[in-house]
């Protein structure tokens, strides 16, 4: 006799002492009409407040979370198929088709700790997901049972791992001790394999079914309630309590599980108070009082955008009584896009994020929708780029979420979604970032620079750094992320020369560079803002360990008009005598005029900054950053040195646009 579905859940997920009310049974909670947003204060390290799963277990609907369509719902599938982008996926299913799974050997999961390079067994682990993702889809296209056999067989594949922890977080996080590590990739795997078993239902095996609740159960939700349940967050699941994008992730991983599989409704508002009381942790730390990511675009998108699915799956299974997108924080996180922009679609990329990288459209669709931030713009009217692809693993979810939102589901839409620049200028003031921006009608030029200290999300040392945006272009730029190995979050993370200030157009003080540390920090000393004229003056002498160095102000002004200018102002002064020098750093090629100009030129546009460093004599050496980006580019910089050691200097960089 094969045991119903939910009770492969229930051998793991036992039920608490809270005696929480059955299904359909009466409840002391009363349910308000207004929706229930989600609270900054995070719960206290105890067990699950025991009112908390009352609370949801009155406000979940009865029937499971749907996360998009049905196979069986064709006329959804034939509007679905008609997408470009659901064709390019299709076409990438034929081609599995002709391949074999990838293997992934215990050998190469271990050789992280030999060779420290994550890239080679996360390639292959990313691959079975994808497998699977592109077969689901084609086989919801077709609902032929063409694509069946393969999905049952990687889904089979993916049951039979060791482990859905990839091998950087599973030493990390205790694996190798015996602890069971729910991580980014973990999470990515149970809810890619929720939404396969919700689109495909009875067409999948019931033994594959009742092993996708098992193993589900036995390696995420598991361990999650029972770290909820008891208040012990261990290092299987410290993400719980992180400030960081795994919060939020791993979240949206969790809750996308058990709403889509937990049959109990009682099992599933215990995950959602679990959610309320550690996801504010995330809310209130992550971000400032403004809305301003330290972890920077490519973040936002990842972690902010896993909070923006969760919050679609919550509110979709609660029919809109809760409701986790409302609240002044998180309005203030979902103007961030449009408030970081330099120039239309051109955001600075300090931090780890690439350079040009934009904003999901998918999540700015669903805000703007949802909370209508006045961004006409991001609506999206035919979903495209749709975001299946991570490199821990396909975001099938995200997928569903983007084409719920979209104009397929809600009428018209807008068109192309653009993120715009507004107003003259941002300043997020607690993070010390500054985005300074044309008028209107003025040449597309502009600029964005930061203080800050440097322990933040994903620190770079960048005290300082600055960016030069020109027509959709940035010739002078923060070179942003390398491709992450396993030094990229140790003790070597600043051998790197894109996370050191090495790589950042910052000044090198008596040979030194800034010092990565909480106190190593900036302050800003003044600004002053006109329609035509923006100066704002940072001390960033708490950047740099230099007995001798007495003071180090940097100013910024930015001069509007038909021909723009951006001066980089450096005054230094030191006990006795000191090397100083600073910097441009570039993805594109600098051109040396003559002594004193430069030009930068990079994505076709081009700008000449003009060395004036008081009369003292100076040196330009260019040198290559070898280091691996995501975008294969190697980053070039530029050093502007004095020759003689100084006590006192004034190094200032005048930079205009060249016009093509």
């Amino acid at each position: 006799m094969r045991l119903p579905f939910f009770l492969c859940l229930v051998i793991v997920l036992t039920p608490s002492s809270y005696g929480v009310p059955g299904a359909g049974s009466a409840t002391e909670i009363k349910v308000s009409t207004a929706p229930l947003a989600m609270s900054l204060t995070p719960a206290a390290k105890e067990p699950l407040s025991k009112d908390a799963i009352k609370k949801f277990a009155a406000l979940l609907s009865e029937g499971m979370y749907r996360p998009g369509p049905t196979i069986g719902d064709r006329p959804a599938w034939a509007a679905i198929a008609a997408l470009p982008d659901v064709q390019s996926i299709c076409a990438k299913a034929e081609a599995d088709l002709k391949e074999a799974s990838p293997a992934l050997p215990k050998e190469l999961f271990e050789a992280f700790n030999v060779t420290g390079d994550r890239r080679a067994y996360e390639i292959l682990f990313r691959k079975r997901s994808d497998r699977l993702a592109h077969f689901a889809l084609a086989e919801c296209v077709e609902a032929s049972g063409r694509f069946l056999p393969e999905i049952e067989a990687e889904l089979a594949l993916i049951l039979a791992e060791d482990t859905w922890a990839v091998p950087a977080h599973w030493y990390a996080r205790g694996g190798h001790k015996g602890t069971m590590v729910v991580d980014l990739a973990a999470t990515a795997r149970s809810a890619l394999l929720s939404v396969v078993d919700s689109w495909l239902g009875a067409r999948l095996k019931a033994e594959t079914r009742a092993a996708i609740r098992r193993e589900v159960a036995r390696r995420v939700l598991g361990p999650y309630l029972e770290a909820a349940r008891s208040g012990r967050i261990g290092s299987g699941v410290s993400w719980m309590t992180a400030v960081n994008n795994w919060n939020a992730v791993c979240h949206a991983g969790v809750l996308v599980s058990a709403l889509t599989l937990v049959e109990s409704r009682e099992y599933r508002a215990e995950f959602l108070a679990g959610a309320e009381a550690y996801l504010p942790i995330y809310l209130r730390d992550g971000f400032t009082a403004e809305g301003y990511c330290t972890e920077g675009t490519a973040y936002w998108n990842y972690g902010f955008g896993a909070y923006v699915e969760l919050a679609h799956a919550v509110h979709a299974a609660t029919a809109g009584r809760v409701d986790w997108l409302q609240g002044e924080r998180i309005r203030a996180i979902a103007e961030y896009p449009a408030r970081l922009a330099i120039t239309p679609g051109v955001f600075p990329s300090f931090s780890d994020n690439s350079p040009g990288t934009p904003f999901s459209a998918w999540a700015l669709d669903v805000l703007e929708r949802r909370l209508a931030l006045g961004q006409p713009g991001w609506r999206v009217q035919t979903p495209s780029n749709l975001p299946l692809y991570h490199p821990l693993g396909a975001t099938l979810h995200r997928v569903a979420v983007a084409l719920r939102a979209g104009g397929l589901n809600e009428g018209a839409g807008g068109g192309a979604v653009a993120t715009p620049a507004v107003g003259l200028r941002d300043e997020f003031a607690e993070a010390q970032v500054f985005i300074l921006r044309p008028a209107e009608a003025q040449p597309a030029f502009g600029l964005a620079f930061k203080g800050g200290h440097n322990d933040e999300l994903h620190n770079h040392n960048d005290l300082g750094s600055f960016v030069i945006a020109l027509d959709g272009a940035t010739p002078i730029l923060d070179p942003g992320m390398e491709i992450y190995t396993k030094r990229s979050f140790g003790p070597q993370r600043y051998e790197s020369r894109v996370n050191s200030s090495f790589g950042h157009g910052v000044p090198l003080v008596a040979g030194r560079e800034q010092s990565p540390g909480r106190r190593f920090a900036a302050q800003v000393l003044s600004r002053s803002y006109t329609d035509m004229r923006d100066e704002v003056h940072l001390d960033i002498k708490g950047g740099y360990e230099v007995p001798e160095l007495q003071s180090l102000e940097r100013t910024f002004v930015f001069e509007r008009g038909a021909q723009p200018v951006v001066k980089v102002v450096d005054q230094v002064g030191f006990a006795t005598p000191q090397t100083f020098g600073t910097a441009l750093v570039t993805l594109g090629q600098f051109e040396v005029v003559d002594g004193r100009t430069v030009r930068v030129s990079d994505g076709g546009r081009t700008v000449e900054v003009t060395i004036d460093s008081g009369g003292k004599a100076f040196q330009l050496h260019e040198e290559v950053l070898h280091e691996n980006l995501p975008s294969g580019r190697i980053p070039r910089r530029l050093g502007i040195t004095l020759k003689a050691p100084v006590s006192e200097a004034r190094v200032t960089l005048r930079i205009v646009p060249v016009k093509p």
